[in-house]
C-alpha cells in the first residue's frame, strides 16, 4: 500500500525543492542550489520544457563534509594544494570517505518519499547532477568535470548517486580546475 502523498511531500520538505523553485526566494538562491538548477528553473517558469528535477541543498555537501572528513580536508583547503602530493593524498582520503558516507536521515526519508512518488513514471530511473554554486557564472563553467550519475533506480541508488556527485568534486580534474580559476 502506498503512502498518502501529504504524507511524501512531507517527507521532502526541507530536503528537496522542485527544480521550478530554483532562484524564486532566498533560501532557493544560487549560493543554495547552484547554477544549473538556477538556469533550470528560470527555463521552467519561463514555460521551456524541462524534465521534472528536485534539487538538494548545497548546505548538505557542507555539512557532510564537516561531520564526514578530517580537518583540513574541505574543497577550499584541498583547492589550494591540488598540485601537490598532499593535496592528491587528501582529494583521495575525501572522495573514499564520502562515497561511503551515511548521509542525513532526513535526506534518505525525502528520496525515498520522492522516488514512492515517481518510481512508477521513470522505468529508466533518474539522473543525479551536480550544481554547483560555482558553477556556470561568468568566471567558470565547470562543465563536465563533476561526474552525473544516469538511470538511477530507487532509493538506495539515487542515494549512491548523490554520494558519487559529492565526492566528485574532489577528483583530480575538477581540483586542477577550481585551482586555476
Amino acid at each position: 500500500m502506498k503512502e498518502p502523498e501529504s504524507a511524501r511531500n512531507s517527507a521532502m520538505e526541507g530536503w528537496l525543492t522542485p527544480l521550478a523553485s530554483a532562484g524564486t526566494s532566498r533560501r532557493t538562491a544560487g549560493k543554495r542550489v547552484g547554477g544549473k538548477a538556477l538556469g533550470l528553473g528560470r527555463l521552467v517558469r519561463d514555460g521551456f520544457p524541462v524534465p521534472r528535477g528536485w534539487i538538494v541543498d548545497a548546505r548538505t555537501f557542507t555539512r557532510l563534509v564537516e561531520e564526514e572528513l578530517p580537518r583540513n580536508h574541505d574543497l577550499a583547503s584541498v583547492v589550494k594544494l591540488a598540485s601537490t602530493k598532499l593535496g592528491v593524498d587528501r582529494a583521495a582520503r575525501a572522495r573514499e570517505r564520502l562515497l561511503s558516507a551515511k548521509l542525513p536521515d532526513g535526506l534518505c526519508a525525502a528520496i525515498e518519499a520522492l522516488w514512492a512518488t515517481i518510481g512508477d513514471d521513470a522505468p529508466w530511473g533518474v539522473a543525479v547532477r551536480s550544481s554547483a554554486t560555482c558553477e556556470d557564472v561568468d568566471e567558470m563553467s565547470l562543465a563536465g568535470l563533476a561526474t552525473s550519475v544516469l538511470g538511477a533506480r530507487g532509493p538506495e541508488a539515487i542515494l549512491q548517486g548523490i554520494r558519487e556527485v559529492y565526492a566528485s568534486a574532489y577528483l583530480p580534474r575538477a581540483l586542477i580546475y577550481l585551482e586555476q580559476a
